[in-house]
Protein backbone atom coordinates (compact mmCIF):
# COMPACT_ATOMS: atom_id res chain seq x y z
CA UNK A 1 0.00 0.00 0.00
CA UNK A 2 1.49 3.55 -0.62
CA UNK A 3 1.28 7.37 0.92
CA UNK A 4 -1.94 7.97 -0.93
CA UNK A 5 -3.80 4.78 -0.60
CA UNK A 6 -3.59 4.97 2.88
CA UNK A 7 -4.35 8.77 2.62
CA UNK A 8 -7.50 7.79 1.13
CA UNK A 9 -8.36 4.96 3.36
CA UNK A 10 -8.09 7.26 6.37
CA UNK A 11 -10.67 10.30 4.85
CA UNK A 12 -12.32 7.56 4.35
CA UNK A 13 -12.56 5.58 8.11
CA UNK A 14 -12.33 2.30 6.31
CA UNK A 15 -8.70 2.07 7.36
CA UNK A 16 -7.67 -1.03 8.80
CA UNK A 17 -5.70 0.39 12.08
CA UNK A 18 -5.65 -2.65 13.91
CA UNK A 19 -3.66 -4.79 11.16
CA UNK A 20 -2.14 -1.98 9.47
CA UNK A 21 -1.30 1.32 11.84
CA UNK A 22 2.31 0.37 11.12
CA UNK A 23 2.12 2.39 7.85
CA UNK A 24 0.74 5.19 8.80
CA UNK A 25 3.34 5.50 11.31
CA UNK A 26 6.17 4.45 8.11
CA UNK A 27 4.05 6.76 5.46
CA UNK A 28 2.20 9.34 7.19
CA UNK A 29 2.97 10.20 10.37
CA UNK A 30 1.54 13.48 9.99
CA UNK A 31 -1.60 11.72 10.20
CA UNK A 32 -1.34 9.08 13.49
CA UNK A 33 -4.25 9.56 15.68
CA UNK A 34 -2.80 8.31 18.98
CA UNK A 35 -6.46 7.51 19.66
CA UNK A 36 -6.99 5.01 16.71
CA UNK A 37 -3.53 3.77 16.75
CA UNK A 38 -2.42 -0.04 17.77
CA UNK A 39 -0.49 0.73 20.28
CA UNK A 40 -0.52 -2.67 21.03
CA UNK A 41 0.92 -4.26 18.01
CA UNK A 42 2.17 -0.77 16.33
CA UNK A 43 4.58 0.80 18.81
CA UNK A 44 8.12 -0.47 17.11
CA UNK A 45 6.99 1.31 13.83
CA UNK A 46 6.11 4.64 15.89
CA UNK A 47 9.75 4.19 17.95
CA UNK A 48 11.41 3.79 14.35
CA UNK A 49 9.68 5.74 11.96
CA UNK A 50 8.44 8.55 13.79
CA UNK A 51 9.40 8.73 17.40
CA UNK A 52 8.20 12.40 17.58
CA UNK A 53 4.71 11.03 17.64
CA UNK A 54 5.51 8.48 20.81
CA UNK A 55 3.71 9.15 23.74
CA UNK A 56 4.59 7.23 26.33
CA UNK A 57 2.03 6.44 28.31
CA UNK A 58 0.12 4.49 24.84
CA UNK A 59 3.65 2.58 23.78
CA UNK A 60 3.70 -0.84 24.20
CA UNK A 61 7.00 -1.00 26.08
CA UNK A 62 6.21 -4.99 27.44
CA UNK A 63 6.25 -5.69 24.30
CA UNK A 64 9.22 -2.92 22.20
CA UNK A 65 11.56 -1.16 24.76
CA UNK A 66 14.18 -2.89 22.22
CA UNK A 67 12.86 -0.77 19.46
CA UNK A 68 13.03 3.19 21.35
CA UNK A 69 16.88 1.45 22.63
CA UNK A 70 17.54 0.94 19.30
CA UNK A 71 15.43 4.04 17.17
CA UNK A 72 14.75 6.34 19.92
CA UNK A 73 16.96 6.60 22.74
CA UNK A 74 16.00 10.30 23.54
CA UNK A 75 12.54 8.85 24.24
CA UNK A 76 13.54 6.35 26.69
CA UNK A 77 11.63 6.41 29.99
CA UNK A 78 13.57 4.55 32.66
CA UNK A 79 10.55 3.60 34.88
CA UNK A 80 8.49 2.33 31.89
CA UNK A 81 11.44 0.54 30.17
CA UNK A 82 11.41 -3.31 30.01
CA UNK A 83 14.21 -3.40 31.64
CA UNK A 84 13.48 -7.49 32.21
CA UNK A 85 13.45 -8.51 28.58
CA UNK A 86 15.67 -5.77 26.80
CA UNK A 87 18.55 -4.93 29.69
CA UNK A 88 20.72 -5.99 26.24
CA UNK A 89 19.33 -3.16 24.25
CA UNK A 90 20.18 -0.96 26.65
CA UNK A 91 23.86 -1.86 26.56
CA UNK A 92 23.69 -2.24 23.18
CA UNK A 93 22.42 0.88 21.14
CA UNK A 94 22.57 3.39 24.44
CA UNK A 95 24.66 1.96 26.94
CA UNK A 96 24.48 6.43 28.42
CA UNK A 97 20.90 5.27 29.47
CA UNK A 98 22.24 2.38 31.57
CA UNK A 99 20.66 1.99 35.11
CA UNK A 100 22.64 -0.23 37.16
CA UNK A 101 19.81 -0.71 39.80
CA UNK A 102 16.75 -1.37 37.02
CA UNK A 103 19.45 -3.72 34.55
CA UNK A 104 19.01 -7.33 34.44
CA UNK A 105 22.35 -8.33 35.26
CA UNK A 106 20.97 -12.14 36.03
CA UNK A 107 20.54 -12.57 32.03
CA UNK A 108 22.47 -10.02 30.29
CA UNK A 109 25.40 -8.76 31.69
CA UNK A 110 27.32 -10.54 29.48
CA UNK A 111 25.69 -7.85 26.82
CA UNK A 112 27.52 -4.74 28.95
CA UNK A 113 30.48 -6.44 28.26
CA UNK A 114 30.52 -6.72 24.82
CA UNK A 115 28.96 -3.17 24.02
CA UNK A 116 30.11 -0.90 26.57
CA UNK A 117 33.18 -2.09 28.63
CA UNK A 118 34.15 1.11 29.70
CA UNK A 119 31.21 1.26 32.13
CA UNK A 120 33.40 -1.81 33.98
CA UNK A 121 37.05 -1.37 33.51
CA UNK A 122 37.06 -3.89 31.00
CA UNK A 123 38.09 -2.75 27.36
CA UNK A 124 41.26 -4.92 27.94
CA UNK A 125 39.70 -8.29 28.15
CA UNK A 126 37.55 -7.75 25.06
CA UNK A 127 40.62 -6.18 23.01
CA UNK A 128 42.56 -9.60 23.49
CA UNK A 129 42.04 -13.17 22.82
CA UNK A 130 41.35 -13.99 26.59
CA UNK A 131 38.02 -13.20 26.21
CA UNK A 132 37.16 -16.07 23.96
CA UNK A 133 38.64 -18.20 26.19
CA UNK A 134 36.60 -17.54 29.28
CA UNK A 135 33.84 -19.47 29.41
CA UNK A 136 32.83 -21.85 26.63
CA UNK A 137 30.61 -19.13 23.72
CA UNK A 138 33.24 -16.51 24.74
CA UNK A 139 30.65 -15.50 27.72
CA UNK A 140 32.08 -13.55 30.91
CA UNK A 141 31.29 -15.20 34.19
CA UNK A 142 29.78 -11.61 35.44
CA UNK A 143 28.14 -12.46 38.59
CA UNK A 144 29.53 -9.34 40.49
CA UNK A 145 28.87 -6.82 37.58
CA UNK A 146 25.92 -4.92 39.39
CA UNK A 147 28.42 -4.46 42.19
CA UNK A 148 31.24 -3.56 39.82
CA UNK A 149 29.08 -0.73 37.84
CA UNK A 150 28.09 0.62 41.06
CA UNK A 151 31.90 1.20 42.26
CA UNK A 152 32.79 2.46 38.57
Amino acid sequence: MDKEEILQLLEDGTFNQKQLSWEVAKYCPEKLDPDKFNWEYASWAVAKYCPENMDPDLYNWRRNSEDVARFCPRKMYLEKFNWAGYSYAVAKYCPDKLDPERYNWERDSDDVARYCPELLGLKYLLDSSYYSKLQPGGYLDLGMLPKLILEV
